[in-house]
């Protein structure tokens, strides 16, 4: 490496996230910590934030899938997980009875396996198989079975991939868009796939039809078919660095019509609608629109060259986007107005907002909706976190009253909170301060840190880490941790499992997950 790169980037040789090097730092930092946090006091809060994080009482959060209710769950007994389903008239109950659709900890002891659940993508609108990922140990790469829904099996000879940076997506039942290692040059410098095929049931992988090839300087390249009836269309989309992209439609023809937006921003497509949410300022004709600015324009006008832009949110000094999602008919979009939270509803032909007065919600941290689907539903799950009271879920057809489906049982544990949001001026102060109200004879050691992720652009939203702020003594919080590059964590088994350098400023904050907890401290910088 030549010292022209280094002094471009002082930290660049902890880009070998596997050398002794580095991982040798991250050990050094990894005893400091270990060696003032270890202890029978330790050893309490970790037992009290492993009850929290196990408790029965977490609200199980839920995607709707045709007449079922599927979530993914974790606990003690089930480290690996359950993939597990219900009606939503069971689920409304206090205990809801569940259906295990697949066990994890049972398939990774059947297959001697150390299989971690990645996801699995239902086929509509029968929503009776499944593309089910599985990867060894948590990375990045995944192998992809198909799973048949009523008999509870694999498919033999059906969809299967072997372990890679995959990407798949169904088109019917008998296709799907694959992005995967094909062979030499069908990967992106990053790892991830740089082409999309078109792959039948019972067709060779290597005979499967290519429809897009990105870059090899690209990070990734992707393929989705939306079965919307009346709106089916296949969506390409190819990132070529970790904050632009392109978004493409592939037309019946073959031809790839480019969706014009800026590249920073995220686009999306519902129906006969495009949603254009800026990442920075952008001049459209005569007019600027501002960074954070939401923007709707029918989909079909825009793609044909018409500039016609409504604005369905524009931020100001109070108020910015937080989350968006589409019901069946309606938008609804969620915002923080100093910091509480505040959901708006959009009928598309009315253009109009209708506030709904049991939506809006002070002082909490976050109120968002979820959706159950998002094409196909006119009710939402909304999900709400107070600062004093317990998070719950509610379930409406965004109309109040909004009838509580869900709500976690405040633990014995949770210390008292409070929360100063005024100034000592006029001016209003957009955050709250949530402090644990402590023995007056305990003295902070360290001012408050306020976390940012600097490799995604995003300041994040307001959120609690409920397993340390609602256990614990905040005298063992004074450490802002971890912070660590290249950090070097275990799996289950005790396997060393390296963690990339994208993560340096994510907060790991589950004791379960992560045994050792890192210092914050820099690295030190080589010349």
């Amino acid at each position: 490496m030549t010292s022209a790169r280094r002094s471009l980037d002082p930290y660049l040789w902890l880009e070998d996230i596997g050398g002794d090097e580095p991982l040798n730092w991250v050990r050094e930092h990894n005893a400091i910590t270990t060696s003032e946090f270890s202890g029978a006091r330790f050893e309490e809060m970790r037992d009290e934030a492993l009850a929290i994080l196990n408790t029965d009482a977490q609200i199980p959060y839920v995607r709707r899938r045709g007449e079922y209710l599927y979530n993914f769950w974790r606990d003690a007994t089930n480290s690996r997980g359950l993939w597990r389903r219900t009606t939503l008239d069971r689920y409304r109950r206090h205990d809801p009875e569940w259906d295990v659709v697949i066990d994890v900890d049972a398939l990774a002891a059947t297959e001697d396996e150390n299989w971690v659940w990645a996801g699995a993508a239902v086929l509509r609108p029968d929503f009776q198989r499944a593309l089910v990922s599985l990867s060894r140990g948590g990375s990045d790469a995944v192998v992809v079975r198909e799973f048949d829904l009523e008999t509870r099996q694999f498919v033999a000879g059906g969809f299967e991939l072997p372990e890679a940076k995959t990407q798949i997506s169904w088109v019917d039942a008998d296709t799907v868009y694959v992005g995967t290692d094909f062979g030499p040059g069908s990967l992106t410098d990053s790892g991830y796939p740089r082409l999309v095929k078109r792959w039948k049931r019972g067709q060779s992988l290597d005979d499967a039809e290519l429809v897009f090839s990105g870059e090899a300087s690209d990070v990734t390249v992707g393929a989705s078919f939306d079965d919307t009836p009346g709106f089916e269309r296949t969506l390409i989309s190819r990132a070529t660095d970790f904050f632009n992209s392109e978004v493409h439609e592939l037309t019946a023809d073959g031809e790839l019509l480019r969706i014009d937006v800026p590249t920073d921003a995220s686009a999306s497509i519902h129906r006969e609608w495009l949603l254009i949410e800026l990442k920075s300022s952008w001049q459209v004709g005569d007019i600027e629109y501002s960074a954070g600015t939401l923007l709707a324009a029918r989909y079909r006008d825009y793609v044909a060259g018409d500039r016609t832009l409504t604005p369905v949110f524009v931020p100001d000094e109070h108020a910015s986007l937080h989350h968006y999602a589409w019901t069946r008919d309606r938008l609804t979009v969620a915002i923080l107005r100093d910091v509480a939270s505040e959901i708006l509803v959009f009928t598309p032909e009315a253009g109009a907002p209708n506030r709904c007065p049991a939506f809006q919600t002070t002082p909490q941290l976050r109120s968002s909706p979820s959706m159950i689907s998002v094409t196909r539903y006119s009710s939402t799950l909304r999900v709400s976190l107070s600062l004093r009271r317990c998070c719950a879920a509610r379930s409406a057809r965004l109309a109040p009253p909004c009838p509580r489906s869900r709500q976690r049982h405040r633990s014995s544990m949770t210390p008292p909170l409070r929360w100063p949001n005024t100034s000592h001026d006029p001016t209003t102060v957009r955050r709250f301060h949530i402090l644990l109200c402590a023995p007056r004879d305990l003295k902070p050691r360290d001012p408050p840190c306020s976390a940012a992720t600097e490799a995604s652009r995003s300041h994040g939203h307001p959120g609690m880490t409920a397993c340390w702020a609602g256990c614990g003594s905040p005298a063992a919080a004074r450490t802002y941790w971890p912070i660590s590059v290249g950090a070097e964590s275990t799996d289950r088994s005790g396997t060393p499992r390296p963690c990339a350098r994208a993560a340096t400023w994510s907060m790991r904050i589950s004791p379960r997950s992560h045994e050792i907890w890192w210092r914050g401290a820099s690295p030190p910088q080589h010349s």
